[in-house]
């Protein structure tokens, strides 16, 4: 788990926003169901990302939690997220 496969591309955020991708994920979180969810505006990421976790109610009392995000913008960290199978 957490490993990327040959076929998936890491993009940055503002490489997402861009294309019009708005669900990302780091190939080394744990869950596959967490996600961020970025805003896109007139082609380009918003200064928030909305975090999507099964833990944030419990942590946070609340899903998801807006993470500002002002850097690392173009920085090849992120998956494009599709649910997984059953989630």
């Amino acid at each position: 788990m957490g490993t990327q496969s040959n076929t998936e591309q890491l993009i940055s955020i503002n490489e997402a926003a861009s294309k019009g991708i708005n669900k990302l994920r780091r190939p080394n979180w744990a869950n596959p169901t967490d996600y961020v969810k970025i805003d896109i505006i007139e082609g380009m990421a918003g200064p928030w990302m909305h975090l999507y976790s099964v833990l944030n109610e419990e942590i946070n009392g609340k899903n998801p939690v807006d993470v500002l995000c002002i850097e690392g913008r173009d920085d090849k960290y992120w998956l494009p997220w599709a649910a997984p199978p059953g989630a």
